[in-house]
């Protein structure tokens, strides 16, 4: 065979390993569809699907940056450079309530926030 063919087999096995390689770290991280049953009436399971898509939204608190923080309604930019700056010079915080030893953060605001951020 001379050099192009044996270059052209190469390629092909390549590209075949690669795509054999790709469907079967899809297969291991893909998560199957969860069969939802809707009775008349009942919104439960809906319910119960919003609460999870809330919970998979919210920001980490101690992983983000200064604008994901500002992101969260009710954070603008100096209250999150202030959430920034508390967790520079105290470590990580730690529950909600600690949020409250932040300047601008009072009981009306961190109920408002409280469901957009985890720790």
């Amino acid at each position: 065979m001379d050099q192009r063919r044996l270059e052209q087999i190469f390629l092909v096995i390549l590209t075949l390993m690669f795509l054999i390689g790709a469907m079967l770290l899809y297969k291991k991280h893909a998560r199957p569809f969860k069969k939802i049953i809707i009775e008349k009436g009942n919104i439960a399971p809906l319910m119960e699907i919003k609460e999870q898509i809330d919970i998979n939204r919210r920001i980490n608190i101690n992983n983000a940056v200064l604008d994901e923080i500002s992101e969260i309604p009710g954070i603008g930019k100096v209250l999150a450079g202030r959430i920034v700056e508390y967790r520079n010079m105290h470590g990580n915080i730690g529950n909600k309530k600690e949020m409250l030893k932040i300047k601008g953060i009072g009981e009306k605001k961190l109920n408002d926030i409280a469901k957009h951020m985890t720790f």
